[in-house]
């Protein structure tokens, strides 16, 4: 699974959500939305498909082929994957 976490510079947030998939040994790539205006446009487009009228924020994590998690709580999503594919 490709795991891309959407994030900026001081998130605690996004933190959390790095060291969850460190602990699950899982690989992810960062992208930085301050630095990186194709990232940026993403989180944006997200928003705009998803949560229209709401305000793009940090972190996005996306679990290709397996939906988009917004804020921290990416252990729960790991654990419904998990549960999902014991079954």
């Amino acid at each position: 699974m490709t795991i891309t976490v959407l994030t900026q510079p001081n998130c605690a947030a996004c933190r959390w959500v790095t060291k969850s998939l460190d602990a699950e040994g899982l690989p992810y790539e960062l992208r930085d939305v301050r630095d990186d205006p194709s990232a940026e446009d993403l989180l944006v487009g997200i928003y705009q498909r998803l949560r229209p009228g709401m305000h793009p924020q940090t972190p996005v994590t996306i679990l290709e082929d397996h939906g988009i998690v917004f804020g921290p709580d990416i252990r729960s999503r790991l654990r419904e994957l998990r549960q999902a594919s014991a079954a």
